[in-house]
């Protein structure tokens, strides 16, 4: 080690394979923030499909409150909740091990939670529209068994 030509070649190769680690990491970093990046993207089409679910919900349960129509749009809501749920899992699992605690967990609850919302708001909607629906039918019964009253009265007194 003493004739000095040992000490510049082992720092040559000791810069040029830090060198190398750091492309590495680098590429790995770039890789993952790509993954990171589609995944969210995935995560927020499936988020404004869930909205798209909603609004369509939200329609037809204006028009129809039958019985297959709530099935339908709880259905509808059901499968699209579990597709963002999936693409939240498909993002924390891109996050690093320590953010994936805190933010993913609270992202996700938040979420859901806000999908929940939506979905009993629909659910709340629709009850309220399918008995408007039934109060509109009974005061229209009513109104039919007096009007019906009202003829017979009249043909007894002829």
């Amino acid at each position: 080690m003493s004739d000095g030509k040992l000490i510049p070649s082992h720092a040559a190769r000791y810069l040029r394979v830090t060198e190398l680690r750091e492309r590495a990491r680098q590429l790995d970093l770039a890789r993952a923030t790509a993954v990171r990046n589609a995944a969210q993207a995935d995560l927020d089409q499936r988020s404004r499909d869930h909205e798209d679910a909603v609004t369509e919900g939200a329609t037809m349960l204006r028009t129809r409150t039958d019985a297959a129509t709530l099935a339908l749009v709880a259905g509808a809501l059901q499968v699209s909740g579990r597709a963002i749920t999936t693409a939240e899992a498909a993002l924390a699992a891109t996050r690093p091990p320590e953010d994936t605690a805190r933010g993913a967990l609270q992202d996700a609850a938040q979420r859901r939670l806000a999908a929940g919302r939506w979905t009993a708001d629909m659910k709340r909607a629709a009850i309220a529209e399918h008995d408007r629906q039934d109060d509109r039918a009974a005061t229209d019964r009513a109104g039919s068994e007096r009007s019906a009253a009202s003829r017979e009265a009249a043909r007894d007194g002829d």
